[in-house]
């Protein structure tokens, strides 16, 4: 059978979370409270571990059961995996007893010839109880509280589990907003499995938080332009997701910068598969998506300002006391930015759109009945939307670049999106074109971007350091780093633009690796 839920970090004491529980469905009586105590198995050199299969007795009550997980998919908090259990003869798991067949067979081969041992123990008071929902589904609520004991080492861990019983998985979704209506939710993203593998061999339950980059989706000429369009917007998803969490937990600079290059790529995500999945929601997560960048984006302008060029700016004049002064200055407003951007992170807002954009990839939330052609358009070899994109994409960055040379201030932003633009959906579909076709090409378009990003830092300075809320008129000392500041980016930014024709001219004679004449 196939398990659907959500799963959250449980922060709060669970009479609170029960509570509200009830305001859902006022049938409901209250939770069946019991406690579990489970023993996870592998082989000696993790077999199944590294197949992706989870093997686990557990005693509950005066039941006994084995259950085998498989084909685990996850985003954020939501899980979809194949789950097959059955209740125990004896003390030890026996793989012939899997129900499934096919997974009966695939564990039996990985363990063929290998014993089977304990590689983490679990002792959980579990609170769980089924609502019902007016729309007639229903989902089962849990919380576990208790402890994951590997290689010698305890940590407690707390978790609240949002289960399909009956109905769409859509329902999941609602459910979370609603237990959680001034947000506050946190993702708990690994199985407990995988906690209990990282207590063993780092002593932790938890991976230490680390910005997420983007990473290459792997695509095939003959797969669907719906399959393609999922696959990639999940991973689009899973870096909003993951640098979310980076910037609440962490003060690296670089959770900003990956949070606000995952919200971009999901916005050419929007721009480029509109034609064939539109809907109304997709309008709206776009319009969502475009409101946290923006909130993302003034802390992301402050670090840059601060640390990579003012702070970069007085480390090579030590003697300039000003730059400095400068450089302390943006650190103060980063911090205040900082704390501006958890607040919209932890509230509800936030939270309905990560909610809204795991169900909107998951449960195919682009999916329009009424949409008579849609089903053909999703259908299409993913190929043809490729090709299709990328000539569409070059041809607005040619239009934006005519006349590059007497290109207006305003005019050369346009052209600096237009070629992220086309970055993305380079990045996006390059895997179904030979490396060697597009190499050339995307080198020649990094080092056009390199031009341009000189000239949004310019313009971006001009606009803080311009701001007597960022750096008072008043302050002489100051001041003087703020001409210092404009003077410098400014030359860098108009020698830099010298160089822009010159790519502009070897981009444009890039072989077009789209183009089949």
């Amino acid at each position: 059978m196939q398990e659907m839920e959500l799963k959250f970090v449980l922060a709060e004491p669970p009479a609170r979370l029960w509570a509200r529980v009830k305001d859902l469905d006022s049938s409901f009586a209250g939770p069946h409270t019991r406690t579990l105590s489970t023993l996870y198995y592998d082989t000696p050199d993790r077999a199944l571990r590294d197949a992706g299969i989870a093997l686990r007795t557990r005693r509950d009550g005066r039941r006994s059961l084995q259950t085998v997980k498989a084909g685990r998919r996850a985003l954020g908090g939501f899980t979809d995996v194949q789950e097959s259990e059955t209740f125990m003869r004896g003390r030890t798991p026996d793989p012939d007893a899997i129900p499934d067949e096919a997974l009966r067979s695939r564990v039996a081969e990985l363990c063929r010839g290998k014993e089977l041992v304990v590689v983490a123990n679990m002792r959980f008071r579990r609170s769980s109880g089924v609502v019902s929902l007016p729309d007639g589904a229903k989902v089962e609520i849990s919380t576990d509280r208790g402890t994951i004991s590997a290689n010698g080492s305890s940590a407690p861990w707390n978790e609240l589990e949002v289960e399909r019983v009956e109905g769409s998985p859509k329902v999941l979704f609602d459910v979370a907003n609603a237990l959680y209506p001034d947000g506050g939710l946190r993702f708990s993203r690994l199985p407990k499995s995988a906690r209990a593998e990282l207590l063993a061999t780092q002593g932790r339950v938890s991976p230490p938080p680390a910005p997420r980059n983007a990473v290459e989706v792997p695509l095939s000429g003959d797969m669907s332009i719906e399959a393609a369009a999922r696959d990639i917007m999940r991973e689009c998803a899973d870096q909003i997701c993951a640098n979310i969490d980076v910037v609440r937990d962490t003060d690296d600079i670089e959770g900003p910068h990956q949070l606000r290059v995952g919200l971009r790529r999901l916005r050419s995500w929007f721009s480029i598969f509109r034609h064939v999945a539109r809907s109304a929601e997709l309008d709206r997560l776009a319009g969502e998506a475009s409101w946290l960048a923006g909130e993302v984006s003034r802390l992301r302008d402050m670090d840059v300002a601060g640390r990579d060029i003012v702070g970069a700016e007085a480390a090579r004049y030590p003697g300039e006391s000003s730059l400095a002064a400068l450089a302390a200055l943006f650190a103060r407003h980063s911090a205040d930015e900082r704390e501006d951007l958890l607040l919209v992170l932890n509230g509800r807002r936030a939270q309905a759109f990560e909610l809204d954009l795991i169900r909107f990839v998951e449960t195919r939330g682009w999916f329009e009945a009424t949409d008579l052609d849609q089903s053909r358009r999703l259908a299409a070899p993913v190929s043809v939307c490729a090709d299709e994109a990328l000539a569409r994409r070059w041809k607005k960055t040619r239009r934006h670049a005519r006349g590059l040379k007497k290109l207006s201030v305003a005019e050369r932003h346009e052209l600096r999106k237009e070629l992220k633009k086309l970055r993305y959906t380079f990045e996006f579909f390059g895997p179904l074109y030979e490396p060697k076709r597009t190499a050339r090409l995307a080198g020649r378009l990094a080092a056009l971007q390199d031009i341009f990003g000189e000239l949004n830092d310019a313009a971006m300075l001009r606009r803080l350091l311009t701001d007597p809320a960022i750096a008072p008129t008043a302050d002489s000392e100051l001041q003087r780093a703020v001409g210092w500041i404009l003077g410098a980016t400014q030359l860098r930014a108009e020698i830099a633009w010298t160089g822009a024709a010159g790519l502009w001219r070897r981009l444009k004679r890039s072989r077009r690796f789209w183009s089949r004449t």
